[in-house]
């Protein structure tokens, strides 16, 4: 009977540990169920491994893969991460549904010293959701809607 209670104790241990350490790597990650996989790749991507990791995942069969867009926004999103330090990870700030099938996500990439705004198309096709827009800016002005901006609480 003894060593029942040594196993469960220690598996109680193990799944608490677990649960302090993702809620310490990114605590404002429960809301992801709303968000489409392409997306969140990308933000795990960003997470783990920088920015260049992230922007590979979320181009992953992206029609705009390789654009000029694509290589700005790439240039963007390093210029804006690399004095704002480690990710700590991120805010939903706001969810558009366009079509079923279509969706704009922004977003709070949360770093040691400050924010960076993140606006998301992604758009679902048959076999998987696919990152269509993308775009970064320290301003939230430039990438929210003003009525996300004008807001009161």
């Amino acid at each position: 009977m003894h060593s029942n209670y040594k196993a469960i104790f220690g598996a109680a241990l193990v799944v608490g540990a677990l649960v302090v350490f993702l809620g310490a790597v990114a605590p404002s990650e429960a809301a992801n169920g709303s968000l489409p996989d392409a997306v969140v790749r990308g933000l795990d991507a960003l997470r783990l491994y920088g920015p260049e990791a992230a922007m590979t995942a979320w181009m992953r069969d992206s029609p705009i893969a390789g654009s000029q867009a694509v290589l700005e926004q790439t240039t963007a999103l390093k210029g804006a991460v690399a004095p704002y330090g480690n990710g700590l990870g991120y805010q939903l700030i706001h969810t558009k549904t366009l079509t079923p099938r279509t969706g704009l996500y922004y977003l709070s990439l949360e770093f040691e010293r400050g924010p960076v705004f993140c606006r998301l198309l992604a758009y679902q096709s048959k076999s998987a959701s696919v990152v269509v827009g993308i775009a970064f800016d320290t301003d939230p002005t430039k990438l929210l809607p003003q009525e996300l901006l004008s807001q009161q609480e």
